[in-house]
């Protein structure tokens, strides 16, 4: 049988009753078996695609912000060389 270690379960924090929350989705959980049959559950599944789809855009919109960014860079680059070389 394999063993799942949650502390290194991003979402997976203890709080200080002792008590399991899961910060994905926002739930309590009494013991360790009530957080893990929740990980592999409907709600938290959802919530982890949701999560990977925003995640997903961030790093698109990332990225092309980034490559525009650089575009203008290099035009304000080559503008100054030519006035420079005049």
């Amino acid at each position: 049988m394999e063993t799942i270690d949650i502390t290194k379960d991003p979402y997976f924090m203890k709080n200080h009753l002792g008590s399991y929350e899961c910060r994905l989705c926002l739930t309590l959980h009494t013991n360790e078996g009530s957080y893990l049959s929740h990980t592999q559950g409907k709600k938290h599944q959802t919530n982890l695609q949701r999560r990977q789809a925003k995640v997903n855009i961030y790093t698109k919109n990332y990225i092309r912000n980034f490559k525009i960014k650089l575009y203008y860079h290099n035009q304000l680059k080559r503008l100054r060389e030519r006035k420079f070389k005049k």
